[in-house]
């Protein structure tokens, strides 16, 4: 008697470890899906340097503002095309950022305000809509 309830309790057991391994693989694996379109993108993207960092005076101060940019594109073609405009893309940027006044500097939400209107006035001025993001490696004010 005791000899059977130990083979019933082993082949329980067994049942259970391929059940608890069957789950694991199957409903707890993470779907690829999601992973497979964030590679796809990453591999169209590309990052490049608008060239030296920016050094500009803040309109109506003796405060000098230093900021490096990136800018994101969706496309290498487009990145490749825009490296052909840098001398037009730093003249807008320049525009743009000569314009700041130190109360603009010195707000919480200026960085994401001039990548957001760097973005679009390239967009605008380039006529290339696949501009997806401006990054800053470096924003520094001297006073």
């Amino acid at each position: 008697m005791k000899n059977s309830w130990m083979i019933f309790i082993t082949v329980l057991l067994i049942i259970f470890i391929f059940i608890s391994i069957f789950l694991l693989v199957n409903v707890y694996k993470t779907p690829t899906t999601k992973s497979d379109d964030y590679n796809k993108s990453k591999e169209t993207c590309a990052v490049f340097n608008t060239g030296t960092p920016f050094i500009t005076n803040i309109k109506d101060n003796r405060s000098i503002l230093k900021c490096d940019i990136y800018i994101e594109v969706n496309d290498k073609d487009v990145a490749e095309q825009l490296k052909k405009e840098i001398p037009k893309i730093r003249d807008r940027i320049i525009l743009i950022l000569r314009d700041l006044t130190i109360e603009d500097i010195e707000r919480q939400d200026i960085q994401e305000e001039l990548k957001n209107h760097i973005q679009s006035d390239l967009q605008e001025t380039l006529g290339i809509q696949n501009i997806s993001n401006i990054y800053f490696n470096e924003f520094v004010v001297q006073h």
